[in-house]
């Protein structure tokens, strides 16, 4: 029996094709139905830890319904706990495409883009972020991290600044706008800030705060 045509694919379905999805199917068959039900037993497996077995668990469910924004958001979380970072920031790019308004996607991908020093593209990404959600202090800070790296410094404070003030106990903030504040040879603002971090538990800058490198602080009034 000859299979029955497929629809003309739209520029989202010829992206999907070059990525190795297919959205094409003829009725439901039993396989259909265990790749359905593929998105489910992702989640679980993501919740335990099986990343790998989520992956392809998406991927199953993907070949199925092709625009299913939620898979490719989990398994593009799911690769970036993998340490796959430039397939977590293709698959939170499909995710994108599926919902041009989840905030949490642009996030993600920027805070993916800085692990891999795509500095611009997670100024980007963390500048979308806020224009959907503007108390979302994570993309405030780390906007803040990749101004660092290009020594954009005032603008780096400015994020860290807003991030405190929407979050007055965030802890990484402290630190990062600590760390800047170094950079500009503003050693009283800097010790203040690895102070505040310190008090608020951050354990990386208390193992700094315990080591010989901060004596010029501990010593500082």
């Amino acid at each position: 029996m000859p299979m029955p045509l497929c629809r003309p694919l739209t520029s989202l379905a010829l992206a999907l094709l070059v990525a190795g999805i297919s959205g094409c199917s003829d009725a439901p068959s039993n396989l259909d139905v265990k790749r359905r039900a593929s998105f489910n037993t992702g989640i679980a497996k993501q919740k335990t830890g099986d990343h790998k077995g989520a992956i392809l668990d998406f991927t199953n469910s993907l070949k199925v319904n092709h625009s299913n924004g939620r898979a490719f958001y989990n398994r593009a979380f799911s690769k970036f706990e993998i340490k796959d970072y430039e397939g977590a920031i293709t698959d939170y790019g499909f995710a994108i495409m599926m919902n041009p308004d989840r905030a949490e996607a642009y996030a993600n991908r920027g805070f993916t883009r800085n692990l891999v020093n795509d500095y611009q593209g997670a100024i980007t990404d963390f500048t979308k972020a806020v224009e959907l959600h503007s108390q979302d202090s994570f993309s405030y800070r780390n906007r803040g991290a990749a101004k660092h790296e290009l020594k954009d410094y005032q603008g780096a404070i400015a994020d860290f600044n807003t991030a405190i003030a929407i979050n007055p106990q965030d802890l990484h903030s402290f630190n990062e706008r600590g760390r800047v504040k170094f950079d500009l040879n503003d050693m009283k603002g800097a010790c203040a800030d690895f102070k505040k971090a310190v008090s608020l538990g951050n354990k990386v800058t208390m193992e700094w705060f315990d080591s010989e490198r901060s004596t010029w602080c501990r010593n500082m009034q």
